[in-house]
């Protein structure tokens, strides 16, 4: 019972929704660089393992998905992709040890709750950890470049073409694929634009917004019903908005200030 919670407990970090609600909220503070590169490195990852595993094809377990493959587990390779870029990037040992903790929870749950083999988990960590390590290499190459188009914009590319050589498709590559491109873009062009640090009231608005943003996103993409890869394509604005609205929240906040110094002189 206690192993059981203890999975359950850990799974959640792994979910694509939890991941996208720390990276957002992350955008209104002033680590946003760094949530930023661990979500686009995700989002790589994420059409990376679709390819991996339609290149080794070993079935999921019957009970998980008859229909899907196992080796290696996405779960596991998109939350090393964004957890892992945070462990290597933060220099605080407490924080590391937290996120390490939370990675090697995420693999014992996998394992713990039969929805993966060990060998599964494994797997994602062998090509996860040179991923993260090419990732960081190539962005400290190009790290003078202010534009996140120029430093990573390379990764659309590889994209596309692990796309391209995919029989089976699943709807969460593309919408890493929709979600990578508008997010790069919009935040290319707003970050540099915003404040250091976002007022505590503004920040829980934005993170109230973009919590509905998501659900709406969610909400519509099942209404639709479209067929791939249209029924992803909603999450192309989705994403590019995130960053506008964090830079519209920026700018609440400098005139909000302003308004306090004019009032005070």
């Amino acid at each position: 019972m206690a192993s059981h919670m203890i999975a359950t407990t850990f799974l959640i970090f792994s979910q694509t929704a939890t991941i996208l609600i720390l990276a957002l909220f992350a955008l209104h503070t002033k680590h946003r660089d760094l949530f930023a590169h661990a979500l686009i490195v995700m989002f790589f990852s994420m059409v990376l393992n679709v390819f991996l595993k339609d290149y080794f094809q070993v079935p999921l377990p019957a009970h998980v998905n008859p229909h899907s493959y196992a080796f290696p587990s996405g779960h596991m390779q998109a939350s090393l992709a964004f957890y892992g870029y945070l462990l290597i990037m933060c220099g605080h040992y407490v924080l590391r040890l937290i996120l390490l903790t939370i990675l090697c929870g995420i693999g014992f749950g996998l394992i713990q709750k039969g929805f993966h083999t060990g060998l599964d988990v494994i797997g994602a960590w062998s090509f996860g950890i040179p991923s993260l390590a090419l990732y960081g290499y190539l962005t400290n190459v190009w790290c003078a470049t202010k534009s996140l188009i120029k430093q990573i914009g390379w990764l659309l590319i590889p994209m596309s073409l692990l796309l391209f050589f995919t029989d089976r498709i699943a709807a969460h590559a593309w919408m890493a694929y929709f979600s990578f491109m508008g997010f790069v873009v919009s935040y290319t062009l707003c970050a540099p634009k915003m404040q250091e640090t976002l007022a505590r009231q503004h920040q829980v608005l934005g993170g109230a917004l973009l919590l509905l943003i998501l659900n709406g996103a969610q909400l519509l993409i099942s209404k639709l019903a479209l067929p791939l890869p249209w029924a992803q394509l909603p999450w192309l604005v989705v994403s590019a908005l995130f960053p506008i609205l964090v830079l519209g929240l920026y700018q609440l906040d400098a005139s909000a200030r302003r308004d306090i110094s004019c009032g005070t002189k």
